[in-house]
């Protein structure tokens, strides 16, 4: 230790800082899907929800956008696309119908009752739905959907970047691995962003 150093309380918290922060960078780098397990238990513990709704109320629209039934009374939906991930358009057949499939059984088969969310920092698109990352137990759905080959990483903008990395991590992961429409056999051709873009160019 250099002459005249001393560790006093506050610099041996901002070297144990360092250190977790360089770790958790390695485990980003080289384990992205522990890294996001260890991030999602972490995020659970530490940080609250905008809101949670159990699972008979919760509609999967398609493989990237879900429903919540908000007021039974009145039959209003609260209407979520996931952030960060852009999955096939139901018309793109198979490969929307089964991405919705992927999802409702992400959300289905978990023992858990209940889907948690976290707004994005631009809360909603230009569509008026909420943007969000979403949760079900330790299940990170964004995730899931792009490590399982269901749903490519798609980021408008800077403010809803908080996974990015991992998201691209995870894609790469998936394409090399060959999951999902990686599949040489299930191959998926056109993005979802290019179908769409197609589609509108067709009634210009």
């Amino acid at each position: 230790m250099p002459e005249g150093f001393t560790l006093t309380p506050k610099r041996k918290n901002k070297l144990v800082l360092v250190f977790i922060l360089l770790v958790l960078f390695i485990l980003q780098t080289l384990h992205p899907q522990l890294f996001e397990r260890v991030f999602s238990f972490v995020f659970e513990k530490t940080n609250t929800y905008d809101f949670c709704y159990p699972k008979k109320l919760v509609t999967v629209t398609d493989g990237d956008t879900i429903k919540f039934l908000a007021n039974t009374a009145k039959k209003k939906y609260l209407k979520v696309r996931l952030i960060g991930i852009d999955a096939p358009e139901m018309r793109q057949t198979p490969f929307g119908i089964q991405s919705k499939d992927f999802l409702e059984g992400l959300i289905n088969d978990s023992l858990e009752d209940k889907v948690c969310c976290k707004r994005g920092k631009e809360p909603k698109d230009k569509y008026g739905r909420t943007l969000a990352d979403c949760w079900v137990g330790k299940t990170f759905l964004n995730a899931s959907l792009i490590e399982n080959g269901q749903a490519v990483s798609y980021f408008i903008g800077n403010k809803n970047n908080k996974y990015k990395n991992l998201f691209f991590k995870l894609e790469e992961q998936a394409e090399i691995m060959k999951v999902g429409f990686h599949n040489p056999d299930n191959l998926l051709t056109e993005l979802p962003y290019e179908w769409r873009k197609r589609e509108r160019s067709q009634f210009n």
